[in-house]
């Protein structure tokens, strides 16, 4: 949270302002929320695979640009596909700045930003998505951690906007393979059956 401003007998955004106490005083102080941002994305997921990964803010305020490093674990089994696609939150008409690619380090670095004379946005929404591909022989189980760093995020007039990083784990499952029925479940005259 962050301190916005007094009500009561005192006013103002002013943070410390001093009150004379000649009197029984009511003072109010205002805080307001800080916006977050985090990947969003299903748990489990299959090996093998490709899936998306949408990295969305929650409650921003006059919001206007964005940019932050996507990181992931497990590089020894997940890739970034390089198939990235803008958020709709905020709007069609953006500038998307060409994503850069780390995937030893497992990193992705990603600004999107408005076009002036467009007003912030405000709200909650997907700004981004990263599509992920994990390995066919990743063992089942496994935990890939997503996290969000060096956030740089700004109001029309440049001034800065705190958001607050949020963590995803999802799960890599490896597929479960088809049913096998012995009938009879004697082998001296037993047929296999796929089903």
């Amino acid at each position: 949270y962050e301190f916005d401003h007094w009500s009561g007998d005192l006013s103002g955004s002013a943070n410390p302002t001093p009150i004379t106490m000649n009197s029984d005083k009511n003072v109010i102080a205002h805080f307001k929320s800080h916006g977050s941002i985090q990947p969003v994305a299903d748990s489990p997921q299959q090996a093998g695979t490709a899936f998306p990964v949408d990295i969305q803010v929650e409650n921003v305020t006059n919001l206007f640009g964005v940019a932050f490093v996507f990181h992931y674990t497990h590089t020894d089994y997940i890739n970034v596909v390089p198939l990235f696609v803008k958020g709709d939150f905020l709007g069609s008409d953006v500038i998307f700045l060409e994503p850069v690619i780390d995937d030893a380090a497992g990193t992705v670095s990603i600004g999107i930003t408005r076009k002036r004379p467009d007003p912030g946005v405000s709200g909650s929404g997907v700004v981004a998505k990263v599509t992920l591909k994990s390995s066919a022989t990743t063992p089942d189980g496994t935990p890939v951690d997503f996290t969000l760093t060096d956030i740089v995020a700004n109001d029309p007039d440049g001034g800065a906007i705190p958001l607050t990083p949020q963590p995803l784990p999802v799960i890599i499952k490896q597929p479960v393979g088809p049913d096998i029925a012995v009938t009879p479940p004697s082998w001296d005259y037993g047929n296999v059956k796929v089903g």
